[in-house]
């Protein structure tokens, strides 16, 4: 895989989540009186500028995982995230300080010997947005192997990816969609191009899969007609941290942006889910605009940057 693709997506990501980190759980009124307008520390967590939180750190886990076994190993992914839920491995300075309820539960599940996939909580209670943070590893390893054109097989490598922490049909959707999305980015399509192909895509693969046809429809409300996603306000986008208010955040933001930093500012200034919305806006933004987008200052200040680079490095080189 070329090298630059990965470090391209890993640390448009990580920049979105340090953006976004210092804001975590600001309201939107309060961000409307005083906007991000550049990297900062030291807010709601205490943490100094150019940290990044879980949001980096599980995809991170997965990405060593993944290379040290050259494929998609579950058992190997969830070891991994118990070293950072119990030493702090995958983050900037070796602490850990941030993780999503249905996550940590997941990883618990594991260390007392439940099977990967079946980590996951299947309520849908648990569309929480903890597996969709982590897709960028699984765009990467299957658009290396198959380019845009993924295949059944593909598709369930996504599910299984989510499943181990987020099991419930809307969430596998959301991942599926922003995969589909993702690995047209990749191969140069325009994003609105992007996303109506990956919206046909979605809704011919789940729409008669058992227990997906009715889930399918609420994950589309919005976003069926990107066009009229186009002309929605601001003041009707949600930024909670369920999955497809998530998703819906990021498409909007990309749908209403030009440029890499004016993406993942209007992000985190949506409020809320900041560092996740900061980090999927960051992703996808880089893939759209490239390495040489993102603000020079905001790659100096991103702390662990090496840590980052070496794991992208040994990732590209094993796919």
């Amino acid at each position: 895989m070329e090298a630059r693709l990965v470090k391209t997506v890993i640390l448009g990501h990580a920049v979105g989540d340090a953006l976004g980190v210092p804001v975590e759980f600001w309201p939107r009124e309060k961000l409307a009186q005083h906007p991000i307008k550049d990297m900062l520390g030291f807010g709601t967590l205490p943490v100094p500028q150019g940290s990044w939180s879980n949001v980096t750190s599980l995809p991170l886990a997965c990405m060593d995982a993944m290379a040290g076994a050259g494929y998609v190993d579950y058992h190997a992914i969830m070891e991994k995230f118990d070293a950072y839920l119990s030493h702090g491995k995958y983050t900037p300075d070796g602490e850990f300080f941030d993780i999503g309820h249905h996550t940590r539960h997941a990883i618990l599940k594991f260390r007392e010997g439940t099977p990967p996939q079946l980590c996951g909580n299947a309520s849908s209670t648990s569309n929480g947005c903890g597996a969709l943070v982590r897709m960028d590893p699984v765009i990467l390893y299957l658009y290396a192997r198959h380019g845009n054109d993924l295949e059944t097989s593909d598709m369930q490598i996504i599910h299984d990816m989510a499943s181990i922490t987020n099991a419930h049909p809307i969430s596998h959707i959301v991942c599926g969609l922003y995969v589909l999305l993702s690995v047209e980015l990749c191969h140069g399509t325009s994003f609105m191009e992007a996303l109506k192909s990956a919206l046909a895509t979605t809704r011919d693969f789940y729409r008669f899969l058992p227990n997906y046809t009715d889930c399918l429809s609420t994950v589309l409300e919005h976003l069926n007609e990107p066009e009229q996603l186009v002309q929605m306000s601001s003041e009707k986008i949600e930024s909670d941290g369920y999955v497809v208010h998530v998703l819906e955040a990021v498409i909007w933001t990309l749908l209403h942006t030009k440029n890499f930093a004016t993406a993942v500012m209007t992000a985190v200034n949506l409020g809320n889910n900041t560092n996740t919305l900061g980090a999927v806006t960051g992703s996808l933004a880089a893939l759209l605009y490239g390495q040489q987008s993102i603000p020079e200052r905001w790659l100096k200040a991103l702390r662990g940057r090496e840590q980052l680079e070496r794991i992208c490095q040994d990732f590209e080189l094993h796919f």
